[in-house]
């Protein structure tokens, strides 16, 4: 939760940075946090939730 929150803080200052720059190097990727956090979770129909949950939030509410 804390990495999705900060990348959504970040988002207003990288929409800025598209203004004055031609391209943009980032290192936070949602689908690196996808795989770190569901290899935790044994159960498959659990760790499915987990990621159906995570993606709602990075790209519905966030």
């Amino acid at each position: 939760m804390f990495y999705a929150i900060d990348r959504y803080d970040d988002s207003f200052n990288l929409r800025e940075d598209f203004k004055k720059y031609d391209f943009i190097i980032s290192n936070r990727y949602v689908s690196a946090s996808m795989i770190h956090q569901a290899g935790k979770i044994q159960d498959k129909k659990e760790r499915e939730e987990f990621l159906d949950w995570l993606e709602e939030l990075e790209y519905g509410i966030f």
